[in-house]
């Protein structure tokens, strides 16, 4: 019962995890909606010679584009760590094998210490996560 306890709670985790990433999905957007409108400021307000405004329009667009880029990179790390999650958990699943063991496998296997030939479940891993 335990185990299915511990699928229980890491499905749970990768949900929040999706939900967290479908979250920073659409602050990046908004961000870059937002740079849009600040660019069409900036431009109206060249338009009309009015430097000032132009050049806090371009501050602005600057430095939330580097929100913007910050946020891209949280999400692809938050994404990294789900689909870690998940071969983790794939990997328990079907050999009951934790991410370390199968690395140190894989490590004494590209090193020749033990028989060749991969697990042909691997493939198998992200099958109920992906598109079909």
């Amino acid at each position: 019962m335990d185990g299915l306890v511990a699928r229980i709670r890491e499905r749970a985790k990768i949900e929040e995890i999706w939900c967290c990433v479908k979250h920073l999905l659409n602050a990046e957007e908004h961000g870059v909606e937002t740079i849009e409108k600040l660019a069409r400021e900036m431009n109206e307000a060249l338009e009309h010679d009015d430097k000032g405004t132009a050049s806090i329009k371009l501050d602005q667009i600057q430095r939330l584009a580097l929100i913007v880029d910050e946020i891209r990179r949280l999400r692809q790390e938050t994404v990294d760590l789900v689909f870690t999650f998940i071969s983790e958990m794939k990997a328990e699943e079907i050999g009951g094998k934790t991410h370390a063991v199968q690395k140190e496998e894989e490590e004494k296997e590209l090193s020749g210490e033990e028989g060749s030939g991969g697990d042909p479940r691997k493939e198998d891993l992200f099958k109920e996560y992906t598109v079909q």
